[in-house]
């Protein structure tokens, strides 16, 4: 279980922050999350910027792995805990590890993947993010390689390509809510990497011959979709704090309804509703149910309530020329226990987290010190 905490980032001299040794543990106690449990000097190790990646990617792949045989979610600090202690044993190096992951993942704040792990590791998003980004991704290379299949039936499957001009169309009809400025975005990605007319589909996907790399039109949809949720999850809690009675900084099942349904209008009355038993338990009466706006928050994220229809499945059978036989269930690549995007808790899960909260790391791990780079007893980041 993690508790809200302020973390301390400190050094023993006064160089600059990219040439700094050592941080200081944050201690062992309870408040402090396991990975980071540690005492004195912790060695900077200076993680560049491929390991910092290389290892987020392998950390997902565990989760995901692990996730399938257990049958259950696991939450992210949990998780990043026993992986590191399975690789590296002792607590020292755990705590060295967790440490040195924080802080390239703040230093490399512009890779897609090291914000997207931060962000889920701070509770800022679900988890989910990343398996809805799966299914997303899989889908819409499933929608484009159906309609070239039907525009060109004879080509190679595996060099199978499409026309820059479908391209648009696909993404208007598969990503409904994004502006034509957002659009225009992943078009231009398109043209700066494939100057030709026609696209390899394959290509669009992965940058690299070995096609381990994401290339700069995926990262540009992957980016749109966590700053899409990103911007709902607080515009809820910009919208919850507003309509909530300012001394009590609580709210009941309907201000969240009003909350939801401001920040995003099309989400429907049943599927808020849906939310309460799992949010404020059994017993719920819809004026004097009150919880925290933070409780209220950690449990939605852990449910994944995203905005409506930030891409529609569906889209295959609106695209001109579809044959509608070929339209079928959507194939997910997400892991059994992610077998409902919108709700990712067991109902098991849901009981047990009114006795005990399921609480995500929320913090960031940024440098405050005086002009002489020494920092002082007031420098430190707060986890909100």
């Amino acid at each position: 279980e993690l508790h809200d905490f302020k973390l301390d980032r400190q050094v023993v001299d006064d160089r600059p922050v990219k040439n700094r040794k050592f941080f200081i543990g944050l201690g062992l106690g309870t408040e402090v999350p396991k990975f980071l449990r540690a005492l004195g000097e912790i060695r900077n190790i200076h993680l560049h910027k491929g390991s910092a990646v290389k290892l987020v990617e392998d950390i997902w792949t565990a989760k995901i792995k692990s996730e399938k045989q257990l049958g259950m979610a696991t939450n992210l600090a949990t998780f990043l805990h026993t992986y590191l202690r399975n690789k590296y044993g002792s607590q020292a190096l755990v705590a060295e590890w967790g440490y040195n992951i924080i802080d390239a993942l703040e230093k490399h704040g512009g890779e897609l993947t090291c914000v997207l792990f931060l962000s889920a590791l701070k509770g800022e998003i679900p988890e989910e993010t990343l398996y809805d980004q799966m299914v997303m991704n899989k889908e819409l290379r499933i929608l484009m390689e159906r309609i070239s299949m039907l525009k060109s039936p004879f080509d190679n499957a595996i060099a199978r390509s499409i026309d820059k001009a479908d391209i648009r169309r696909v993404l208007k009809l598969f990503f409904p809510r994004k502006s034509p400025e957002m659009i225009d975005r992943l078009c231009a990605k398109v043209d700066g990497e494939f100057p030709a007319r026609r696209v390899i589909i394959k290509r669009l996907f992965n940058r690299s011959a070995s096609l381990d790399k994401n290339s700069d039109f995926l990262e540009e949809i992957n980016r749109q979709h966590l700053e899409e949720i990103q911007d709902f999850y607080q515009a809820v809690l910009r919208n919850l704090f507003a309509f909530a009675p300012e001394e009590r900084g609580a709210a009941d099942p309907q201000t969240l309804k009003r909350a939801i349904t401001l920040a995003d209008d099309q989400i429907t009355e049943n599927e808020i509703e849906s939310l309460y038993e799992p949010i404020f338990g059994d017993q719920i009466d819809q004026f004097n149910s009150i919880l925290s706006i933070d409780v209220i928050m950690r449990r939605l994220k852990c449910l994944f309530l995203k905005p409506a229809r930030l891409y529609d499945v569906t889209a295959k059978r609106k695209f001109e020329g579809e044959d509608a036989q070929l339209s079928t269930t959507p194939s997910v690549m997400t892991p059994s226990v992610r077998n409902s995007v919108s709700v990712s808790l067991s109902h098991q899960q849901q009981q047990q987290q009114h006795s005990r909260d399921i609480q995500p790391l929320p913090y960031q791990l940024t440098v405050t010190s005086s002009k002489n780079n020494i920092p002082t007893a007031n420098d430190q980041s707060t986890f909100t």
